[in-house]
């Protein structure tokens, strides 16, 4: 029978081992990005159909997982707990990816036959989405027989934020406010546009740093290997305090404090993010930090 301690350190590794996959597995981030997205409809006070939801973070465990299975990716060195467990579990990454295709393929059907005008939008996101990893401009970067001879366009330099920041306040806001039964003043859209896109854009930088050493090796050239990581945060906060403005006309002041938390928490997770933080710093908290603005706007 086994002892207390054996039964402890099984545990322990069960309980690890699950939270890897959550978090690696990108579970926790298309969490987010469907409540991102159905957060927009109550932030806008419509019911937005759950379809909406439900094709986003489907979307997001497809690409994210395929992602990792670049082949480019994989070549190069695994440093961190996340970089090995991307490295050791191919089977689940494509699992994971296979399950978000099956169920957004049904669901991006549904939509389009409901409104076709969705193509419109979808498609050139879906364009971005897969140029970001699969190498397609000319010219090799980064070390010798690790990067291809071709390069993504997250490999243009300080490109890969605005990309991911654009594809997301693309899907997270663009695609509700086509599908809400009212149409949305286009002031009210560019507005939430832009506080999604910079609200993105900040979370890249955070992750960003993490990789410093990563894409530094890979020659990726982003905003931390050009402007030094001080001068990064520096620029984060710059785009945090543009975000309490950026609020939808005739929200209630009550609320508009309300919506501040998640800025203030984005901000301390900026102020505590460097290269040899842990994994868990990042994919936990920073990907957490993505829930709180659903949480903010369902209590608006």
């Amino acid at each position: 029978m086994p002892s207390s301690f054996h039964l402890s350190k099984i545990l322990l590794t069960g309980t690890t081992r699950l939270l890897d996959g959550l978090l690696f597995g990108h579970l926790l981030l298309a969490t987010a990005a469907a409540s991102l997205t159905w957060a927009t409809g109550q932030l806008l006070r419509q019911a937005l159909p759950w379809q909406v939801s439900a094709l986003v973070g489907a979307a997001t465990l497809a690409l994210y997982n395929f992602d990792g299975l670049v082949p480019y990716k994989r070549a190069q060195p695994a440093t961190t707990r996340r970089g090995h467990w991307l490295r050791t579990h191919p089977r689940t990454l494509l699992l994971l990816a296979l399950v978000g295709v099956i169920g957004a393929a049904p669901l991006a059907l549904h939509l389009l036959l409901t409104a076709p005008r969705l193509l419109w939008l979808l498609l050139p996101l879906t364009v971005l989405a897969g140029l970001y990893s699969v190498p397609v401009l000319p010219g090799a970067t980064g070390q010798p027989g690790v990067t291809p001879r071709r390069r993504p366009l997250r490999d243009v330099p300080a490109l890969k934020g605005v990309l991911i920041a654009a594809v997301w306040a693309g899907l997270t806001v663009g695609l509700p406010a086509l599908v809400l039964p009212t149409p949305v003043p286009s002031a009210a859209l560019t507005v939430l546009l832009l506080r999604r896109f910079l609200w993105i854009l900040t979370l890249t930088l955070v992750f960003d740093l993490r990789d410093v050493p990563k894409d530094r090796a890979a020659g990726t050239p982003t905003v931390p290997l050009l402007l030094g990581e001080r001068r990064t945060k520096w620029l984060a906060y710059l785009l945090l305090t543009g975000l309490p403005w950026l609020l939808p006309p005739g929200l209630p002041k009550a609320a508009s404090w309300l919506l501040l938390v998640p800025v203030l928490a984005a901000a301390a997770l900026v102020a505590g993010a460097r290269p040899e933080r842990s994994d868990y710093y990042y994919a936990g908290l920073a990907d957490g930090v993505l829930l709180l603005p659903a949480i903010a706007e369902w209590l608006v």
